[in-house]
Order: C-alpha cells, then sequence, then structure tokens
C-alpha cells in the first residue's frame, strides 16, 4: 500500500484554517474578541511553563459554543474564504498522487469542523487531525485524540501505517514547517514547499535516522 501525507496549512492552504474560522467566527459575532481572551488567559494562568505543542493544542475558546452552529460557521467560512485558498501546485500534485495509486491521507492539527469540509472537498482517503470533544451538542475545548502537531504527528502518521501493514519509511510525505521535521526525517520521500517561512524544515533532521529523498515542491 502506497500512502501519501498532506499537510493542510501552509501547504495545501496558504493561510491556517483554523485562524481563518476564527477570524469568520470573530466577524459573524458568534465569538466574541473578549471570551476568546479570557480563555486565553485562563490557559496561560494553568499553564505555567507552556510550550509550543500545547499552545497549538489550545482549543479552550470554544468551550460551550454549540456544535451545528460552529460546524454551520464552518461550512460557511470554506465556501467563502478557505475554498480559494488552496495551493494550485500542491492540488495538483495530490491529485497526481492519487493518479499514481497513492493512498492520500491529509495530516493536519487544523480542527475537524474545518478539517473535515477539506477532506471532502480533496476527496481524500483519509484524515487525521484535531478532534474536538463533544457533549449534548456543546464542545467541551479538549481533544479526544493526540494533538497532530510536532512529534505528535510522527507517531499518528507511525500508527496509520502500521493499521494498514506497511511503515512510515515507506510513506510520502508533503509538508512545510519546521515543526513538521520528524514526519519528514522518517517518511521514505519527504517533499517541502518551496518559500517556506522555514525551509529548515527538510534539512534540520536527525542525523542518526535513514535520510529519506528531500524536495522542494
Amino acid at each position: 500500500m502506497k500512502i501519501a501525507f498532506f499537510d493542510i496549512d501552509g501547504t495545501l492552504t496558504q493561510l491556517a484554517t483554523e485562524r481563518s474560522l476564527i477570524k469568520f467566527l470573530f466577524s459573524n459575532r458568534i465569538l466574541s474578541p473578549q471570551r476568546f481572551i479570557s480563555s486565553v488567559l485562563r490557559f496561560l494562568f494553568t499553564h505555567c511553563a507552556i510550550t509550543k505543542s500545547q499552545w497549538k493544542a489550545f482549543k479552550t475558546y470554544l468551550c460551550g459554543l454549540k456544535v451545528s452552529e460552529i460546524e454551520s460557521a464552518a461550512s460557511e467560512c470554506f465556501e467563502k474564504t478557505i475554498r480559494f485558498d488552496f495551493r494550485d501546485n500542491v492540488v495538483a500534485e495530490l491529485n497526481r498522487k492519487r493518479a499514481e495509486g497513492y493512498t492520500i491521507v491529509l495530516l493536519s492539527g487544523s480542527i475537524d469542523p474545518v478539517a473535515n469540509l477539506i477532506a471532502r472537498y480533496l476527496n481524500a482517503d483519509a484524515l487525521i487531525c484535531s478532534k474536538l470533544e463533544r457533549k449534548s451538542d456543546r464542545f467541551t475545548g479538549n481533544l479526544v485524540n493526540l494533538h497532530p502537531y510536532g512529534i505528535h504527528k510522527k507517531k499518528l502518521a507511525e500508527k496509520f501505517c502500521q493499521d494498514y501493514g506497511t511503515e512510515l519509511k515507506n510513506a510520502l510525505a508533503f509538508a512545510n514547517d519546521y515543526s513538521d521535521r520528524f514526519l519528514m526525517a522518517s517518511a521514505g520521500e519527504a517533499v517541502a514547499l518551496l518559500g517556506q517561512e522555514q525551509p529548515r524544515a527538510v534539512d534540520q533532521v536527525d542525523h542518526r535516522q535513514p535520510q529519506p529523498q528531500r524536495h522542494l515542491l
């Protein structure tokens, strides 16, 4: 089985999709800036020595908001904004890999109300993203899975490969960020987006590991 992992934010799309949704929620008064700031302050207060990985997993701003309302807003945001933000060259590469027989897996820290729409739009075979906990049509602000960021993104990719009877060293990975270096160092072939903000994503890897093929797209 041939697997190709594609990151979303900054790779398939130019902007961070969750950030686009937050702006949409602000502009439509579904989420107030005051509520967002309050949730940030509470989060920082309870995490004295916060890491970037912990900050990326911050979703408590959604706590108490209705699932149906956020999912409806995500659909509208996708149609009005995100749908026009895809990088044509990367989407074309995704379609080429599909035609070559690869199983297309989107692997992103983006939240599932947005990521599900992207996976459906691109006709991806599978999606690994931040899955939000829901109770009685309300978000709790927690995740129910390992947050797909940094080393965790690599671990989730490894598990997906194992579940399908293969290994990550046989897979292909498309990404753009320095935090993706763990995934890209372990994949059999790693493709980085040309012109990304931190090109070290393909250069700064653990040299104790067998080095994958690396390309710039």
